[in-house]
């Protein structure tokens, strides 16, 4: 009986890595009033597969950290189990995907584009986080699409016989200016204040530079990777 929860506890924790993976690949497809399916929608099941673990594992226990919730230590627990077995969900979806022909698949190239098109975007950012509208993303949606959703460190690891020398050095820059932005302003910064800071206009320049590489549009500003 044991075995055959630990089963389903697999199953439904590989479930809970992975569907953060599966996102909108094209920017122009985005729902109005939506930018990121999965800042809504993997969250609502991720919360619908964590009251069935509830269910499932009635007979093991797992610890349950202070200050957690019953659910939260669930997500703990699942997580550890599926990422012992499976590794790095995120990255083997993308891996899975990965073609003979020497370059990354173009639904990655293209998921990571759109993000960067998004941090880079100051319209954008003004219209989700100043504004008051529910499940608005805020920076550290942004953050976690990058590079947990989309596994953007991955993605420069991989070899691809299409990417230029300048994508790769201002993709190397942007992990270097957005993990040291979120290291000093804390892990989820207030989108009031990310908005006007000045180390912010920093990351947008290097997205926006990031994202004419990607794109090909050649009046890049300060292109200094």
């Amino acid at each position: 009986m044991r075995m055959k929860y630990l089963k389903r506890a697999v199953v439904i924790a590989s479930i809970l890595l992975l569907s953060g993976c599966n996102m909108l690949q094209e920017c122009d497809t985005y729902p109005e009033g939506r930018r990121y399916k999965s800042v809504v929608n993997v969250r609502n099941e991720q919360e619908k597969y964590t009251e069935q673990m509830m269910f499932l594992l009635p007979d093991l226990s797992f610890k349950v950290e202070e200050g957690d919730s019953k659910a939260t230590a669930v997500k703990k627990y699942i997580t550890s189990i599926a990422t012992a077995l499976l590794g790095n969900g995120c990255s083997h979806y993308w891996q899975a995907r990965y073609y003979d022909d020497g370059k990354v698949p173009d639904e990655w190239k293209s998921a990571i584009t759109c993000i960067v098109k998004d941090i880079a975007d100051k319209e954008f950012q003004e219209k989700e986080w100043l504004s008051e509208k529910e499940n608005a993303t805020s920076p550290r949606d942004l953050y976690c699409a990058l590079f947990n959703g989309f596994s953007f460190v991955d993605f420069l690891k991989t070899p691809d016989k299409t990417r230029t020398e300048e994508q790769q050095l201002f993709g190397k820059k942007m992990v270097r200016e957005m993990i040291g932005y979120f290291k000093l302003r804390g892990k989820n910064p207030d989108s009031e204040v990310v908005f006007d800071d000045p180390l912010w206009d920093n990351v947008r320049s290097t997205a926006q530079n990031y994202y004419d590489s990607l794109t090909e549009d050649r009046t890049i500003a300060n292109a200094s990777p």
